[in-house]
């Protein structure tokens, strides 16, 4: 049984000891505590400037998932905010989480730091899953930050078993303190670098080698969101843009969200914009800012405005709006499109009708690839698009039936039973002179998961 001793150690030897582990794991557990009551527990390790070990650690969090519902969007929050007059944008990002969960797989990742909005959110996703949401991972919580001794501090004991392989307790103090982590996250990674572009560098790499791992979609959606800030989060905000990932700016969040969205919206000049957020944030005194270099990274983020869209302060939930922001980013073409209405569930059956027909009928005679297409089919059991697309020659039932049972692993619903019934009905002899081994190992995998489901 593993036995709690209180630490005799100082945070610095605290972490020497936690540093000293001959573990092989990267990953160590974390259990956060208040007043001595569990609050939440989850993974943490400290990362350096090396690839290798960016993949051995994603790795790690790929074993620890296996068999897990592959993820489909990466929604990355830039950025704290404390001050109690954004409720109204804490309840709306709140609500839209709450929401976009009972639709898709996705990734939260903040800056795991204890603030506000961080925590209205974090606490929220966290105690709203379900034991099969857990059992899945159709939702991970991951918190990125740059590494300070400060952070340790709060390491208070640790639980020591024969393997000294049990979690170290982090005291999270029930009043807001600056430098403190925040509980309910599933994983944290601290950065161990020096510079701010360090710092962005390797967490643009890590999150990019999370959305790269087994457990992502090769095609997975990434959409950062920006509340409050300091001056490092704007420079964050101007990096990711200029890789090209689309930002949602939270307006009335204050700090440098409140500054980018008067500026560019020209309700105020430069010097006011940082006057009115310092009124909040002792960070944006106009003495500790270097206004040319703010002024270049404003004019940065302004010239991609493609890539920001600023959402006003308002309770309502927003899900749609960042779907249709997303359709302005990511829409290439129509299997583009419909990769994002089938994440977020926003399919008309009469418009994928006359979409497919587009699909197959293409002026430029060059046929276009309608997987998605197809996957929305399955969505929402339109037998009459399927059978459009055989008819059409584009797919053989062997082919439609294949993909089906894929997607009923990942994304299982009566709608696609449905559609398998139907495809079996009217391909019955197809079907019965083409099965091999491998589709009915297929079957079979889908027909033993539907009756656990059941039991």
């Amino acid at each position: 049984m593993p036995k709690l001793s209180n630490s005799e150690y100082g945070a610095d030897q605290e972490l020497g000891l936690l540093k000293s582990s001959e573990s092989k794991k990267k990953c160590k557990i974390i259990q956060f505590r208040q007043s001595g009551r569990i609050l939440s527990a989850g993974k943490f390790c400290r990362i350096r400037q090396n690839d290798d070990e960016i993949v051995q650690i994603v790795d790690e969090m790929n074993f620890t998932m296996n068999k897990t519902l592959p993820k489909q969007v990466m929604f990355s929050v830039i950025g704290e905010s404390e001050d109690h007059r954004a409720v109204k944008q804490y309840t709306s990002i709140a609500k839209t989480f709450f929401n976009l969960k009972n639709k898709m797989n996705f990734y939260f990742v903040t800056s795991c730091m204890k603030s506000s909005i961080v925590q209205v959110i974090c606490e929220g996703l966290y105690k709203v899953r379900t034991s099969q949401d857990v059992k899945n991972k159709s939702l991970v919580i991951v918190g990125i930050a740059k590494n300070d001794a400060r952070l340790w501090s709060r390491f208070c004991t640790i639980m020591e078993d024969n393997e000294n392989s049990g979690p170290a307790i982090y005291d999270t103090p029930a009043a807001n303190e600056s430098h403190v982590l925040s509980p309910y996250h599933d994983h944290y990674y601290l950065l161990d670098v020096n510079q701010s572009g360090d710092c962005y560098n390797l967490r643009s790499r890590l999150e990019g080698q999370i959305c790269a791992c087994n457990i992502s979609r090769a095609d997975i959606v990434r959409m950062y969101f920006m509340v409050g800030g300091d001056f490092n989060d704007l420079e964050y905000v101007d990096y990711v843009t200029n890789v090209g990932y689309p930002v949602i700016i939270m307006a009335g969040t204050r700090g440098a969200a409140d500054i980018l969205t008067n500026v560019i919206q020209d309700n105020m000049d430069l010097q006011s914009a940082i006057l009115a957020a310092s009124n909040y944030d002792a960070c944006w005194q106009i003495q500790n800012i270097n206004m040319d270099q703010l002024s270049r990274i404003i004019y940065n983020i302004n010239s991609k405005r493609n890539l920001i869209y600023i959402r006003k302060p308002n309770q309502s939930e927003f899900s749609v709006q960042i779907f249709e922001f997303a359709i302005s980013v990511y829409n290439k073409s129509l299997n583009d499109e419909y990769r994002l209405r089938l994440f977020w569930q926003i399919v008309d059956e009469k418009k994928l009708r006359n979409d497919v027909t587009v699909a197959i009928e293409c002026k430029d005679g060059k046929q276009q690839s309608v997987e998605y297409l197809l996957k929305c089919s399955f969505l929402m059991g339109s037998g009459e698009v399927i059978f459009f697309l055989i008819n059409s020659n584009i797919m053989s039932y062997m082919e439609v039936l294949s993909n089906a049972l894929d997607w009923e692993d990942c994304h299982s619903s009566s709608e696609i039973l449905c559609a398998m019934d139907w495809l079996f009905e009217k391909g019955e002899d197809d079907l019965y002179q083409n099965l091999g081994v491998d589709l009915l190992d297929k079957m079979y995998k889908t027909s033993k998961s539907q009756n656990e489901a059941m039991q």
